[in-house]
């Protein structure tokens, strides 16, 4: 018997799909998936990019207000508030050294200058402590000193002096960082501390200092003149002796100088003086996976002030990828807008501390005082002129994303970096003191 066949079903009845049409329904699937990628891709580089030019910005800021400070406290005289400070010839306190090459980075030879900003201050410690009496003398519970004998009125009676002063702060972290800065700087056979007594300003140059808990005990330099770094000529024992462990005055001064009676003892700045700030740009091998090319970093150098010349002993990178550092100097805006009237070293090709500076940004500004009709004379016979002259300090900082990117350039073909320039303004608060 003949086996049933099953019934024929019309072609346009059956299910699924023929090869053609899943291949056909392929080629538009990877055509859209393609188009999504390429949106995708350009989504995210357009994060990436952003991100880079925002953190380029947050850089400049971080770096202009570090800046900011440290020029505010440029000029800043702390251990003699009677006299300047000595300064020799070839290391001023405060000078520009423009177009100072730097090389071992990828930045083009023609575009690797950076300004040298350099700048001497003394360096206050950012807190403040009291003379205290330890022994539970008549001053007990109070601040003073640890003996009517401890402070005298002259040099010659060092010999009177007791083992220690003692000084107390509020946080035992202030005691800790006196000891630190004062260990530091014996180490490195550097300038010391001095402690300057704020009720009538007497400074003293101190040695052996010891932290113990919120409190730093120390003793006076017998030779403050010679030792320490203290300018020439001061004598930190020639004060009268400050606020004695009963809380009383030393007799026949005038109460316009000592102010009302106090049990307290006087409040004790310590102060890291003589220093020499310096900003520039230099190549810092930070990339581990390319270690042969430093990256373009603003550093902060400090070190001793001297005479012979800038020597830094401590360098900080205040920001990466710093491509540009420029300093000018101005005595007064220009109302036509030019630059070059108005910003001293405005492209100026000299790269020397002669042509660069002394004859350079220096001339340009005493021009400009002269066509003012002021008095001040800033040239190299007067190293403090910058105290006495209200000077506008322009400082223009470049800062490039960290990666290459093709999207930065006009052609979209080749990668290169974007930059971006910000500017500060100011004028610092120790410059315009007075005038001559």
């Amino acid at each position: 018997m003949p086996e049933p066949r099953l019934p024929l079903t019309p072609r346009g009845t059956r299910n699924g799909f023929s090869l053609v049409e899943l291949l056909v329904a392929l080629v538009f699937m990877a055509l859209l998936m393609a188009g999504m990628a390429k949106v995708y891709q350009s989504s995210m580089n357009t994060f990436y990019k952003s991100s880079e030019s925002l953190s380029s910005g947050r850089r400049n800021r971080m770096a202009m207000d570090l800046l900011y400070d440290d020029l505010n406290a440029a000029g800043q005289y702390l251990v003699n508030l009677t006299s300047y400070p000595t300064f020799g010839a070839g290391n001023p306190g405060f000078y520009i050294l423009p177009n100072q090459a730097y090389a071992g980075t990828d930045v083009p030879a023609a575009k690797a200058l950076t300004d040298q900003l350099t700048f001497y201050y003394d360096e206050a410690l950012p807190f403040e402590g009291r003379l205290f009496d330890p022994t539970g003398g008549s001053g007990a519970a109070t601040f003073a000193t640890t003996s009517n004998a401890d402070l005298v009125s002259s040099q010659a009676n060092v010999a009177k002096l007791d083992t220690t002063l003692v000084v107390k702060f509020q946080d035992p972290t202030y005691a800790d960082m006196v000891q630190t800065y004062y260990n530091t700087a014996v180490a490195n056979n550097r300038t010391g501390l001095v402690a300057v007594f704020k009720d009538q300003w007497g400074p003293m140059a101190v040695t052996g200092v010891v932290a113990s808990g919120s409190t730093v005990t120390f003793k006076p330099d017998t030779a403050p003149d010679n030792e320490k770094g203290l300018p020439t000529g001061v004598n930190p024992l020639n004060k009268d002796r400050h606020f004695a462990g009963d809380g009383s005055f030393p007799t026949g001064l005038p109460s316009t100088i000592n102010g009302a009676l106090s049990t307290s003892g006087a409040p004790v700045l310590f102060v890291h003086p003589a220093q020499m700030v310096r900003y520039t740009i230099k190549s810092m091998a930070l990339d581990p996976a390319n270690p042969a090319v430093g990256v373009p970093c603003l550093v902060r150098q400090q070190g001793d002030y001297a005479t012979g010349g800038f020597v830094p002993t401590q360098e900080t990178v205040i920001a990466e990828d710093v491509t540009g550092f420029k300093v000018y100097l101005s005595a007064y805006p220009d109302p036509g807008g030019d630059p070059a009237k108005t910003w001293a070293g405005w492209k100026l090709a000299a790269n020397d501390f002669s042509g660069g500076w002394t004859n350079g940004i220096l001339s340009t500004i005493n021009t400009q005082l002269t066509s003012l009709g002021l008095t001040s004379v800033p040239n190299t016979s007067d190293p403090n002129w910058f105290r006495n002259t209200p000077l506008i300090v322009r400082v223009d900082l470049t800062t490039r994303t960290a990666i290459k990117r093709a999207e930065n350039t006009a052609t979209g073909t080749t990668a290169d970096y974007q930059e971006r320039t910000q500017t500060l303004y100011m004028v610092p608060r120790h410059f315009g003191l007075s005038f001559n």
